[in-house]
C-alpha cells in the first residue's frame, strides 16, 4: 500500500488527535517507525502507535516572474486587519442556522472522519490534524492549505514519497497539504488538493517587485530614477491620458523606490468604491485604466498626501502605486497593452505549477482555481468563482497552489535555493524597512516585502523563552473576498511557510465564533514547527488562544532582521 494512502488511511482512523512529545511518541520516531514498518495500517494491533497521545482538540481554540511585462470585489487592499483595543468576548452559542449549517454532517462535521488526503506530506497532514485545524475546517465546510519550502528534514524515499510539485528533488524541499474542499457544494464535495490554485491578493505586489528588482540587477532600470515615463507607454499607446494629467506634477518625480517601498503621496482606491461597483456588475473586470480613470474608484488623485516630497515619512499602505509600477513593466517590455504584458516566464511556469496571473473573465474559467466565500450579512456565504478574477492588476492578481507559494518565497529570500529569484544585493534592497505602516501597529514595509511579527499574525507570545529569533517572518499577506493569505520566510528556520484558507468571516467552533482569523494560522504554525523539529518551542509560543490578544506594541520592535 502506498506510504501516503496508509497515512491518510491512519488519519480516518484516529480521526482529528493531538499529541504531546513528552513521554509519548515523538515525530522522528514516528517517521523511523513508519520506515521500518510499511505494512502498519489502521484498525492492526500496532504498539509503536499507542504512544501517540491523543485528546479531543473541540476546544483547542478556547484553550516573475517575468521580464516586464453576492457578490463582491475582491479587494487586496486590505492585506492586513485592522483590530479593536478592547476585545469583546465571542458569543458562545451560534445562531440556530449557521453558514453552511445543512452542510456539516455530509461534509464530515466534527462527527465524520477525516477524508482522503490527496497527495500531502502525510506527516505534516497528521500534525495539521492534531492540532484541531482539520475539524475546524470540515465544520466549516472551508478549504485550508499549507505549503512549506527549504531546509526541511529528510525524508525516506521508501516510505514518504517526495511531495514535491517541483522537478527539482534537491534543497530546498517542499512539503504540503491540503484540508477540507475545494468545492464543498459539489456532489460529491470536491477535496482540497495541493494543487487548488488559491486567490491570493497581496502576493501579487511581491512578484511585480521581483520583476522591477530583476530588471534593476540587469542593469536596464535605476531604482530612483522616475517611474512615470515608463508607465505612460502603455497607457499613451492604448488612447488614454498620461499619468501627469491625473495626479499632482510632482508625480513626475517619484520613483520606482518610492512606489516600492509605499512612501509615495499617491492616493489610493477607495476599496468601498470597488465593493460597490461589483456587486452591481458582476461580470466586470476592473483593469487598471478603470482603476486609474474612474474617479469615483480612486477618487482622491489630486491629493498628494506629503507636500511636496515623493518620500512621506511614515508610509502608507498603497495598492495603486503597485499598478503604476506594472504598467512601467509593461512599457519597459514595449507592448501594446497591458494585457499583452506576461507576468511570467516560460521558466517560471517550469518551476511554479499553477502560477497564475488573473487578467480577464470570472476565477471559473481558470484552471484549478478552487471556490472560496464572501461573507454577506444578508445572505451568508456567496461562492466568489464566478466573479471577475482580476482583483487588481499588478497588486492583487495572482492566484497560485500553497506549495508554490512556499518554494517562490524560498527562492527570494531562502538560503539554499538554487534558482535565486534576484541577487543577494536586491534582497538586501528589498529588505530596507521604513517605519511602521501608517495605521498599522507592528508591520514594517520594504520594496515589495513585509516585516511580519508572528505576534501579530500567529497569535505568537514573543517574549517565550528562546523564541524572539523566530517571532518574525519576511513576506506578504493577501486577502481576496473569501480568501486570506500568509507566504513568508522565516530566516531562524530557513524556511518559506505559507498557509491559505477559502473562507475569513464568520468561522465556528463548536458553536462558538472565531473573533480572528489568523487563530488558524496559529495551529498550522505549532504544526509546522513539530514538523521541522521545533515542537518544544513551538508549543510554547503558539498559544492559539482567540480569547487573548497582546498588549499594543511598543514604539520600536526590539527584534529585527
Amino acid at each position: 500500500m502506498p506510504a501516503a494512502v496508509r497515512w491518510c488511511l491512519l488519519l480516518g482512523a484516529v480521526g482529528s488527535v493531538a499529541w504531546s512529545t513528552g513521554d509519548h511518541t515523538t515525530v522522528p520516531q514516528l517517521r523511523a517507525h513508519l520506515d521500518k514498518n510499511p505494512q502498519v495500517v489502521p484498525g492492526g494491533s500496532d504498539p509503536a502507535l499507542s504512544g501517540i497521545h491523543h485528546h479531543h482538540t473541540s476546544g483547542h481554540i478556547d484553550a516573475v516572474l517575468a521580464p516586464p511585462p453576492t457578490h463582491a470585489r475582491k479587494s487586496s487592499h486590505t492585506h492586513t486587519r485592522t483590530r479593536n483595543s478592547t476585545l469583546a468576548p465571542a458569543p458562545t452559542v451560534a445562531p440556530a442556522s449557521t453558514p453552511d449549517s445543512d452542510q456539516k454532517l455530509s461534509h464530515g462535521g466534527s462527527h465524520g472522519q477525516p477524508p482522503l488526503c490527496a497527495g500531502a506530506d502525510p506527516l505534516l497532514t497528521q500534525l495539521l490534524e492534531a492540532e484541531g485545524l482539520g475539524e475546524v475546517v470540515r465544520n466549516n465546510s472551508m478549504g485550508f492549505w499549507v505549503g512549506i519550502s527549504g531546509s526541511l528534514p529528510p525524508l525516506s524515499p521508501s516510505t514518504f514519497p517526495s511531495p514535491t510539485p517541483h522537478k527539482d528533488q534537491q534543497l530546498p524541499r517542499s512539503a504540503g497539504a491540503a484540508l477540507g474542499w475545494s468545492d464543498p457544494t459539489a456532489v460529491p464535495p470536491k477535496l482540497a488538493a495541493l494543487t487548488d490554485v488559491v486567490p491570493s491578493g497581496s502576493l501579487t505586489k511581491t512578484f511585480t517587485a521581483a520583476a522591477v528588482m530583476r530588471l534593476v540587477d540587469a542593469g536596464e532600470i535605476d531604482l530612483d530614477e522616475p517611474v512615470v515615463p515608463f508607465a505612460n507607454i502603455v497607457l499613451i499607446r492604448q488612447g488614454h491620458t498620461s499619468l501627469g494629467d491625473l495626479y499632482p506634477p510632482i508625480i513626475s518625480n517619484v520613483s520606482f523606490r518610492d512606489l516600492l517601498s509605499m512612501r509615495s503621496g499617491l492616493s489610493d482606491y477607495g476599496s468601498s468604491a470597488v465593493h460597490v461597483a461589483t456587486e452591481t456588475e458582476l461580470d466586470v473586470d476592473l483593469n487598471p485604466i478603470a482603476y486609474l480613470l474612474n474617479d469615483t474608484l480612486t477618487p482622491k488623485k489630486t491629493i498628494w498626501r506629503c507636500g511636496n516630497t515623493t518620500a512621506c515619512d511614515p508610509p502608507t499602505y498603497n495598492s495603486v502605486g503597485f499598478l503604476i509600477l506594472a504598467l512601467a513593466l509593461a512599457g519597459h517590455a514595449n507592448v501594446s497593452r497591458w494585457e499583452d504584458y506576461d507576468q511570467i516566464s516560460p521558466s517560471s511556469m517550469d518551476r511554479y505549477p499553477g502560477l497564475t496571473f488573473f487578467k480577464h473573465g470570472p476565477c471559473s474559467t481558470y484552471t484549478n482555481v478552487t471556490h472560496y466565500y464572501d461573507y454577506d450579512s444578508r445572505r451568508g456565504y456567496v461562492d466568489q468563482i464566478n466573479t471577475s478574477c482580476l482583483n487588481g492588476w499588478g497588486f492583487g492578481n495572482v492566484g497560485l497552489p500553497a506549495t508554490t507559494a512556499a518554494l517562490f518565497y524560498y527562492d527570494l529570500l531562502g538560503r539554499t535555493s538554487p534558482a535565486k529569484v534576484v541577487s543577494p544585493e536586491a534582497v538586501i534592497e528589498m529588505e530596507q524597512w521604513g517605519k511602521v505602516l501608517a495605521g498599522h501597529w507592528w508591520e514594517r514595509y520594504g520594496l515589495g516585502l513585509m516585516w511580519l511579527p508572528l505576534e501579530r499574525y500567529a497569535e505568537a507570545v514573543p517574549t517565550t523563552a528562546g523564541f524572539e529569533p523566530y517571532s518574525f517572518a519576511v513576506g506578504h499577506n493577501g486577502e481576496d473576498y473569501g480568501t486570506y493569505v500568509h507566504a513568508a520566510y522565516q530566516p531562524m528556520l530557513d524556511v518559506s511557510i505559507a498557509i491559505m484558507m477559502s473562507k475569513v468571516a464568520v468561522l465556528w467552533v463548536n458553536g462558538t465564533r472565531v473573533q480572528y482569523p489568523e487563530v488558524l494560522w496559529c495551529m498550522a504554525y505549532r504544526a509546522v514547527f513539530k514538523y521541522l523539529g521545533k515542537g518544544e518551542l513551538g508549543e510554547a509560543a503558539f498559544v492559539c488562544n482567540d480569547r487573548t490578544r497582546p498588549p499594543l506594541p511598543p514604539t520600536q520592535p526590539s527584534h529585527f532582521w
